[in-house]
């Protein structure tokens, strides 16, 4: 709607109304630039696209997640192993210091040997404290991953060591292996919209090179009288 009334001057007649003014309707449609698309419908799509690639991000995240979590844990139980290591080493050397004492006691050897034993067996006293330290770090760092209902740190007692290691699963040699981790992994589908993101910038960015052609249809009502 538009109004218009006064003296005009004779190139400006078409801006006279009736006395109720003018209305006035009508469409534009672009056909060659901004037809195919334009920004709005650009940033749009873009914008879906972030949605789903937001929830790929998350995705990936969840996974290292869970993969710096195992490596905790396994961490943890490389350290418990070679407590159990140094254990059985301090128990050897102890041992064997009972067997020089009793030799040296009658006389079968000399004193220096349960001397230089004596020596072993404070440096596998001192490995064993070193690799029960080890294991409490390991323990600390788990527990970042591992917490109860309230959400608190739980460090893992040592009753949770597991016996041993679990066997090597077979190593993938399957020809679709790659195929799938592009299909299934959220890292190669979160590069994939990020292109096809892209993708849509570029084709807004030629549309906005072309000439601007578009089709009107309009009309327009006076209302009113002169």
């Amino acid at each position: 709607w538009r109004y218009g009334r006064g003296d005009f001057p004779i190139y400006d007649g078409k801006l006279q109304t009736l006395e109720y003014g003018e209305l006035r309707a009508g469409i534009n449609v672009p056909i060659l630039r901004n037809g195919p698309t334009d920004r709005r419908r650009t940033s749009l799509a873009r914008a879906e696209l972030g949605t789903d690639v937001a929830q790929l991000t998350l995705a990936e995240q969840r996974i290292q997640y869970r993969r710096s979590a195992a490596h905790r844990y396994w961490a943890w139980v490389a350290a418990g192993r070679k407590v159990g290591i140094a254990t059985d080493l301090l128990r050897n050397v102890e041992t064997r210091d009972i067997a020089l004492a009793a030799r040296v006691e009658r006389g079968d050897l000399p004193r220096v040997e349960r001397t230089d034993n004596a020596r072993a067996l404070e440096q596998r006293k001192a490995q064993l404290a070193l690799a029960q330290r080890s294991l409490e770090q390991a323990g600390i760092e788990l527990s970042l991953f591992w917490r109860d209902s309230e959400g608190k740190p739980v460090i893992p007692s040592a009753d949770r060591m597991p016996q041993s290691f679990p066997e090597p699963g077979p190593s993938p040699t399957s020809a679709g292996d790659l195929p799938f981790a592009l299909n299934t992994r959220p890292e190669a589908r979160r590069y994939q919209l990020q292109l096809r993101q892209n993708q849509l910038e570029l084709d807004w960015a030629k549309n906005q090179l072309i000439p601007a052609l578009d089709v009107q249809l309009a009309g327009s009502q006076d209302i009113g009288r002169q």
